[in-house]
């Protein structure tokens, strides 16, 4: 799989293209930690069909780094990106890859068509994580499991000195994790690795996202996927309602899974995108 590098304003992209002459175009973008191979599998299952791109967000694997880290820094880069392909384009994204995703089809008008895999989208205002974090579980849960992750990786990745370094440390930090899923351990430690470890040093309210207020500008034809608040997903129904009855063509359907919904349940997810699509 051929990489190429584009680059914007504030910094480099890598990305993955495979261009076959189709008239449409599907960008896939990751989700936070992550890097572009995460949609290997989707990818081999479209390129038959579409010209492909799949991007690593700045600070992530072979992407270059910004000086800043919060939604409108990564939007900034993502955006000149995905401008620069002139063709119909389906957009796919997870998490952050989602949040991105929608801010994109809020301001282009190539956009046919988008899929927002669990978009973060736990706070309906940006003053519930700041100041009313200890009146919600979730969002309590939310910056609780944050913290713990970035004491991790602000104190190890200092101390990595190979690939091999950040997957030992990463099967001592989660255990569970690695002896249920020891290659997906494998893997982010490798993304672990290559990333820039100022993706964690953040204020707590980063990716919060005025959804409801964007999903007025949304026109591309959207499925929203959700899954279970208890398994570990962030879309809460409350807001996902009032995006959907803003938006003028919107499908929202929940899987019982956590936040790696189409990693957890592979088939339920690949039914309903192949049906989207």
């Amino acid at each position: 799989m051929i990489e190429k590098i584009y680059k914007t304003k504030n910094c480099e992209i890598n990305y993955f293209h495979s261009d076959i002459g189709a008239k449409k175009s599907i960008l896939f973008i990751h989700g936070w930690t992550a890097g572009w191979e995460v949609w290997t599998n989707e990818i081999e299952k479209y390129i038959k069909y579409y010209n492909i791109y799949a991007v690593d967000l700045p600070g992530h694997n072979k992407s270059g780094n910004l000086e800043k880290y919060d939604l409108e820094k990564y939007f900034e880069p993502i955006y000149e990106f995905t401008k620069s392909i002139k063709q119909d384009l389906i957009l796919i994204g997870h998490s952050l890859g989602a949040s991105l995703s929608f801010m994109l089809a809020s301001k282009l008008d190539n956009i046919s068509k988008l899929v927002l895999e669990d978009p973060p989208w736990y706070s309906e205002s940006r003053g519930e994580i700041v100041n009313n974090k200890d009146k919600d579980e979730l969002i309590n849960n939310q910056i609780n499991k944050y913290e713990t992750q970035r004491n991790f990786f602000l104190t190890q990745k200092k101390l990595w000195r190979t690939g091999i370094d950040a997957m030992k440390a990463l099967k001592e930090f989660d255990p569970e994790a690695y002896k249920l899923f020891p290659e997906r351990v494998a893997i982010r430690a490798i993304w672990a690795f290559h990333n820039d470890v100022n993706i964690w040093n953040v204020e707590d309210d980063w990716i919060w996202e005025d959804a409801i207020e964007l999903s007025k500008y949304i026109k591309s034809k959207t499925l929203l996927i959700g899954g279970n608040l208890k398994k570990g997903a962030l879309m809460t129904d409350v807001i996902a309602n009032k995006v959907k009855s803003n938006m003028i063509e919107c499908d929202l359907r929940y899987i019982d899974a956590g936040h790696n919904i189409r990693l957890e349940k592979p088939v339920e997810f690949n039914q309903l995108l192949d049906k989207f699509i």
